[in-house]
């Protein structure tokens, strides 16, 4: 049986091109077709009373014939699949379909090498640097790369021939897909395994007596810095001065000491200054007072005042002699265009015209043009008021006095200035020798004893004059003290 396919391969004509299966169903087919031609004809010849020598002459012509009808028709579908084949193979000539082959290796171990230093005479040892002598004895073990990365490193290339386009179409969808999936190893599920709970630990009760903790009252005002919280107090009580109805007046006028002040309804710029700090307990009158006495001539003395000692009436309300007592008393800062060195509190002067100086008080108000500047609290000639007017005219000193600035002796760090040439000048002008005072002494006492007759009441009014010494002479006529001047002394001597 298993000859038979195989005869019948043969005698239906074999090709290569068709598959085994595809002959062996064809050589059934004319099988079959010879068979019952060859059982028509028996039957016919039985029925005609032929004999069977005769009906096999007759069935020979009958399979030559079938025969030769299957070489035609395998011929005719022959030279079609030859055309197809033909037109297939020009396509592939033109643009040949290449294949990678994925080659997988298994990973090879390679045993670490160790590189040993060449052996060197014993004292004939070179320095080496530190990172070259550690690496020597390193052993280096090269990893086995994975799999998927030598995959991808050489890929193969073929050339294929003599297929099926359909069989074309199935390799390019296969070679289209990600070259990962080649190597991709399926990870084996872990089962879950239960982990049993650990147990909370849980501590002993331990009674504790509560302690009564006493709550800090709330501060109704804002904490305010140590340094910065007389500057607030002072912006505040300039503020509060622009409330007041003050019109511009600085005439002299003679005020009471301390704690002398004139009328609430007139006042200059720095009556402005001087009444913020009244209210904070600073009294800058007793303070310039008692400072400009100690060294008159550190304070300006204009021609113009024609001041010769220290007057507690005016010389604090003075811009010249409040710079000055703030320079001595070390409360002078550095003057800048930064609007942020100028803090609440704060004193500025300027000078307005030529010859008129003009001092204000730094306020906790921000100027509506820019906000990193402060506003000013000032009197220039409206009343005391609010502006904007830190860099308006030209700045001469910032000051920032506080109270620890009156612990400062001014003694300790300047020397006592000396009298202007001018003084000494005009003392030595009005200087009287020894032998005109002795003279004049002699009219004095002689004076003196001479008593006119003045009324009882006129003379328990009347002040007795204290006794004047010769050596006490020179001294009171250059100080003033004396009802006397020089030129009154030189006509007394003259006579």
């Amino acid at each position: 049986m298993k000859t038979l396919p195989k005869l019948l391969i043969t005698l239906s004509g074999r090709n290569s091109k068709r598959s085994h299966k595809d002959q062996v169903n064809l050589s059934y087919q004319f099988l079959l077709a010879t068979l019952f031609l060859a059982l028509g004809a028996a039957t016919y010849l039985m029925v005609d009373s032929i004999s069977l020598a005769g009906a096999i002459k007759l069935m020979i012509p009958t399979l030559i014939a079938g025969y030769l009808l299957n070489v035609v028709v395998t011929v005719i579908k022959n030279g079609k699949e030859a055309k197809e084949e033909a037109a297939a193979k020009a396509k592939q000539t033109k643009a040949p379909v290449v294949v990678a082959r994925v080659v997988v290796k298994k990973p090879v171990y390679r045993k670490p090498v160790t590189r040993v230093r060449s052996p060197q005479a014993v004292g004939v040892r070179s320095v080496q640097p530190v990172k070259a002598r550690a690496v020597q004895a390193v052993v280096r073990a090269r990893a086995p790369q994975p799999a998927a990365s030598r995959a991808l490193k050489a890929p193969v290339k073929r050339y294929v021939a003599n297929r099926s386009p359909a069989k074309v179409v199935q390799r390019k969808a296969a070679q289209a897909r990600p070259a990962g999936r080649v190597a991709s190893k399926v990870k084996p599920v872990q089962k879950a395994v239960y982990r049993k709970p650990a147990q909370a630990a849980y501590r002993k009760a331990v009674y504790r007596k509560p302690v009564a903790r006493r709550s800090a009252p709330k501060r109704s005002i804002q904490r305010i810095g140590p340094s910065s919280s007389f500057g607030y107090a002072l912006s505040n009580a300039a503020i509060e001065r622009t409330k007041q109805r003050v019109r511009y007046d600085g005439r002299y006028l003679k005020i009471g000491y301390p704690w002398g002040d004139v009328p609430k309804s007139i006042g200059v710029c720095t009556d402005v200054v001087i009444r913020s700090y009244r209210r904070l307990g600073i009294d800058l009158q007793s303070e310039v007072h008692k400072d400009i006495s100690k060294d008159f001539y550190a304070y300006p003395n204009l021609t113009k005042w024609g001041l010769e000692k220290p007057d507690p009436n005016i010389d604090h309300r003075r811009v010249y002699n409040l710079q000055a007592f703030f320079k001595r008393h070390k409360a002078e800062l550095p003057r800048s265009r930064n609007p942020r060195d100028y803090k609440p509190g704060d004193l500025v002067t300027w000078m307005v015209g030529p010859t008129f100086p003009h001092i204000g008080v730094v306020v906790n108000k921000r100027s509506p043009s820019d906000p990193n500047r402060l506003m000013i609290a000032h009197n220039v000639g409206a009343g005391p008021v609010v502006e904007d007017i830190l860099f308006r005219f030209p700045m001469t000193g910032h000051y920032r006095y506080t109270p620890k600035h009156r612990n400062v002796n001014p003694a300790m760090h300047f020397a006592k200035t000396p009298a202007p040439a001018s003084v000494l000048r005009k003392r030595k002008q009005n200087q009287v020798s020894y032998a005109q005072l002795l003279q004049a002494s002699k009219y004095l006492n002689a004076a003196k004893t001479v008593t006119p007759v003045v009324d009882k009441q006129a003379k328990a009014t009347s002040k007795k004059q204290p006794k004047l010494y010769l050596a006490q002479l020179d001294s009171v006529l250059t100080s003033g003290s004396s009802r006397l001047n020089s030129a009154e002394v030189q006509a007394l001597l003259k006579r």
